[in-house]
């Protein structure tokens, strides 16, 4: 009426009232169209909805649409709105008022673009000594897709170490298996764990009088070790060190000398033969 009171059908007023009616349109109409931003690599379509400036909105939640390697993080009327403008694009199933619309008059149209975060993130790949390798080609980094699974890891070589697999850090932490999940957060870096392969040495008597032969000793590459001390005797001799050859005189180590790398082959076993001369 002209007092701006509304009056419905069970409105009572006294015949000596003067009213004038107006009809108030309840709300107005605006209608919004989703669009999946092909020009950031989005795709698929969203039923365009028809809206009320007197009820409430609820944002489509893009689940018809897709972008490979990349989560909708919002809508916005700027197709080229960063996805970290905090505050700029409007929650996907959000319910934003028609003023932050921008709905100012009946049948306005608007159009939200899907606003895409690219998820592929870098991971580097720290060999540890060694090298790594994907399709026979050597990696320092590799592209893997944040909240994904790994699916592939590289290989590694390092010459005389065996390979344990990468972790997600230097020392200790956790192994990595292609079906766990990115988190460049957590994993920033891929970590090679290595052990070191084994050779052997095998100590031979040359003429020794005792027949019991000692143990044969293992090593690890890269790694300094004493030999055994000698176990050998011969009547009328005196243990003067080792040799690599039996029939070269050459001495080439002392009883208990600290060694390494005595092999180059790994789980090769190489032969000392005891040098004897005379009381």
């Amino acid at each position: 009426d002209a007092t701006g009171k509304l009056v419905d059908a069970g409105y009572h007023w006294d015949r000596v009232e003067n009213l004038d009616l107006t009809a108030q349109k309840a709300g107005i109409e605006y209608y919004i169209t989703y669009d999946a931003n092909v020009a950031h690599g989005g795709s698929g379509t969203e039923p365009k909805q028809t809206c009320n400036t007197a009820g409430e909105v609820t944002l489509s939640d893009g689940s018809n649409m897709s972008n490979p390697h990349h989560s909708l993080v919002g809508w916005n009327k700027n197709p080229d709105t960063s996805p970290d403008a905090l505050g700029a694009n409007f929650v996907p199933g959000g319910h934003p008022s028609y003023s932050e619309l921008g709905v100012t008059k009946d049948n306005t149209d608007i159009t939200l673009y899907a606003i895409w975060r690219d998820r592929r993130v870098t991971i580097g790949i720290n060999a540890a000594g060694g090298k790594a390798f994907t399709n026979g080609v050597e990696v320092m980094e590799i592209v893997y897709v944040d909240g994904e699974k790994y699916g592939f890891l590289p290989t590694a070589e390092r010459p005389k170490y065996k390979f344990d697999g990468w972790y997600s850090a230097a020392t200790d932490g956790t192994l990595i298996e292609p079906d766990m999940i990115v988190s460049k957060a957590d994993v920033p870096v891929l970590y090679a764990h290595w052990s070191p392969e084994k050779f052997y040495v095998r100590f031979d008597g040359n003429g020794a009088s005792n027949e019991t032969e000692m143990a044969v000793q293992e090593f690890v590459f890269n790694e300094e070790k004493p030999l055994l001390p000698n176990e050998y005797g011969r009547v009328g001799y005196d243990f003067t060190g080792w040799a690599t050859n039996a029939t070269d005189k050459t001495k080439v180590y002392e009883d208990g000398q600290v060694v390494s790398n005595l092999a180059e082959t790994v789980g090769a076993t190489n032969v000392l033969y005891a040098l004897w001369g005379p009381h």
